[in-house]
């Protein structure tokens, strides 16, 4: 099972949380209620508040110009909040990978797309023993 190395918590009860996939790179996600330990490998699964998706190219581009908008990236630009580019690996459930992170959208992606181009407000963890808030904020779709 793919999982995520906790090497950083910073906070009690609601904590920013260092991350590290598989793939080396780490990033800072929110957690609450946080009862994680540092040294603890968790379940891959992190969930995109508050932000915005798009394709990261239209069908009808040549494949030189789809495979160059289609780069792997990730940029912190907030205490929380990150901009990139990741694969689509299920639109139906809104899944896309980046940089060995799996993350949640919050709903299905369009169908027939590869790559999205992303910003959002803030990771947050999604653990089977965090409730999850049903009404919160996720990733919006730019048309």
């Amino acid at each position: 099972m793919n999982t995520l190395l906790i090497e950083r918590i910073d906070g009690d009860e609601a904590a920013s949380v260092a991350l590290r996939s598989g793939s080396g790179h780490v990033i800072e996600a929110f957690c609450h209620p946080c009862s994680l330990t540092v040294g603890e490998r968790i379940e891959n699964a992190l969930s995109a508040m508050d932000g915005d998706w798009r394709a990261a190219y239209l069908s009808d581009w040549p494949d030189d110009k789809k495979q160059a908008c289609s780069i792997e990236r990730l940029e912190k630009i907030g205490s929380y909040a990150y901009r990139g580019c990741g694969t689509v690996v299920n639109c139906k459930d809104g899944l896309v990978e980046v940089f060995g992170f799996l993350i949640n959208f919050g709903g299905p992606l369009w169908e027939g797309i590869d790559a999205i181009e992303f910003e959002v407000v803030r990771f947050d963890i999604a653990r089977p023993n965090i409730a999850l808030n049903p009404d919160a904020p996720t990733a919006r779709r730019l048309i």
